[in-house]
């Protein structure tokens, strides 16, 4: 639906494509927008079904996804969770180039961190990129899928010389470094970036994505920023022209003219104390998100939801659950 220079698109509206390709590609972004999926949901199983299954990927005990195209030596990646709090679907709004949460939503994010990846892999497979392409599970949840690669199937990363990942805020960066350690070389971003839209170089200023679970099994570990902003939160926005642009170069990507020169497992050749104070909110960070994965792995008691009532009713509300649904009494 389009008012004034704005368009909205509900969630609704993808029964009208069922079984036939989407319109164009911005149109499977969109649609791909409105699935909320936190780690193991039932909305991200649906998204599976409905976009990854059908390109013939394989999972393995982690829920990982797995495709490999020709015989290029470079792995491609994205996540298939998002960090919402809630499983469903949500309505996405379109005002210029740009896609966000529709007015009154309650979701808490829009979750192009890592829709976009996935569109833009969806893409490259279906152009017949060659790659080695693994929609990662659980990001969210710390890298839960390729540390289950990294320490329980490494022998698949055999032959692998870089991991690209598809999960970077931003327009213009190749993240060399995630947490403060370096996990690819500044030749082979500048190599990459030669192929992306725009002004793309090296940056050091990565936090965390799944290839950084790789920088022991493959040489050159990368992230690139997909033209998403402010993600993890409900202000995130993503720029569908930039997402354009870049879906445009990866289609047409060549790997053959990439250069190769970080060796797996390589250090720097130096340690950097000054690393560990620039870092330790990131070293505090990860710790408390451990200890928030295993909160939520808790059992729901009558205590928590006695001393957290209104936090419950609002989770139950975005579920759309209602009293007839707990009681089973129709009267309510």
């Amino acid at each position: 639906m389009v008012k004034g220079n704005q368009m909205s698109f509900s969630a609704s509206d993808h029964h009208g494509l069922e079984g036939a390709r989407v319109r164009d590609a911005r149109s499977q972004l969109l649609e791909m927008l409105t699935f909320a999926r936190p780690a193991y949901s039932n909305a991200e199983a649906a998204f599976i079904k409905r976009y990854i299954l059908p390109t013939g990927a394989s999972s393995d005990a982690a829920g990982n996804w797995c495709l490999e195209i020709g015989n290029a030596p470079i792995l491609w990646s994205s996540h298939t969770d998002t960090v919402h709090g809630a499983s469903g679907r949500q309505d996405v709004t379109v005002t210029g180039d740009v896609a966000a949460l529709a007015h009154g939503s309650k979701s808490n994010c829009l979750g192009a961190d890592c829709t976009t990846g996935v569109w833009l892999m969806l893409n490259m497979i279906e152009a017949g990129v060659p790659g080695f392409y693994v929609f990662h599970a659980a990001e969210e949840r710390g890298g839960k899928g390729s540390i289950h690669i990294a320490t329980k199937t490494p022998w698949i990363l055999d032959g692998i010389k870089a991991a690209i990942a598809l999960d970077r805020a931003g327009t213009d960066e190749v993240i060399t470094h995630q947490g403060g350690t370096r996990m690819a070389s500044d030749a082979f971003a500048l190599s990459l970036a030669r192929q992306l839209p725009g002004s793309y170089a090296p940056s050091p200023s990565g936090i965390f994505t799944d290839t950084a679970n790789y920088p022991d099994l493959v040489g050159e570990c990368v992230n690139i920023g997909v033209g998403y902003s402010r993600q993890h939160s409900s202000l995130e926005v993503q720029c569908l022209a930039h997402a354009e642009r870049l879906r445009a170069a990866l289609v047409e990507f060549d790997w053959t003219k990439l250069e190769f020169e970080r060796q797996p497992g390589e250090e720097e050749p130096w340690h950097d104390a000054a690393r560990d104070e620039q870092w330790a909110w990131f070293d505090e960070f990860a710790e408390r998100a451990a200890a928030n994965d295993r909160r939520r792995s808790a059992p729901v008691t009558a205590r928590f939801v006695r001393d957290n009532a209104d936090l419950v009713t609002d989770y139950l509300e975005q579920l759309g659950v209602t009293v007839s649904d707990i009681t089973g009494d129709e009267s309510f």
